[in-house]
């Protein structure tokens, strides 16, 4: 055998009756479940405790949806200081059953540096995507209508475009302007 580039021959098996094929483990061999207790991380509660405890305050909170810096001081107040912004994403990105991360800058640019306004501003949504429940919220109907309707439109934004969640943001965020003026009118 030549490679044909190169010019130089391929090694050949020395004794091809002598490659075999590894048999399978038999279960004695396989590794058996260990009676540790639950992965943590770092110094606060367990992966699910943080996942349980995060859905739950996103469906409490007010806001249809959080910046993840924001949601991240909730969390670290209850949890762990250590746990970083995007260990937190990370954790949430593995559940996409529970909840959508929106981000509205995507790409090369995402890292170029600026100023901390700025840097918030690109940061992140966090939504909730299972139903609230009627939550701890203590607001009117009017209120939690407007809620609901913000958080149902980011279950169909397409999170590849960041056009759609461009404008999904601008949503969201007059929103939360709004908020207080039809709290007042409601009251």
């Amino acid at each position: 055998m030549r490679n044909a580039r190169i010019g130089h021959r391929l090694p050949r098996p020395r004794n091809p009756a002598r490659i075999t094929m590894e048999t399978p483990p038999s279960e004695a061999d396989l590794p058996r479940p260990s009676s540790a207790p639950p992965r943590r991380h770092r110094r606060g509660g367990t992966v699910q405790e943080i996942i349980e405890a995060t859905e739950r305050m996103l469906r409490d909170h007010p806001h249809p949806a959080l910046r993840l810096s924001e949601l991240h001081e909730l969390v670290a107040e209850r949890f762990d200081r250590t746990l970083e912004p995007i260990r937190l994403r990370s954790m949430l990105e593995e559940y996409p059953q529970l909840f959508r991360v929106l981000d509205p800058w995507r790409g090369p640019w995402r890292t170029a540096p600026g100023s901390p306004a700025e840097i918030r501003s690109i940061d992140p949504w966090i939504v909730a995507v299972t139903d609230p429940g009627g939550g701890n919220t203590s607001t009117g109907p009017a209120v939690m209508r407007l809620r609901e309707s913000v958080r149902w439109l980011s279950l169909d934004v397409d999170a590849r475009s960041t056009r759609a969640v461009s404008r999904w943001s601008a949503i969201v965020i007059a929103e939360r302007a709004a908020r207080p003026a039809i709290q007042r009118q409601a009251a």
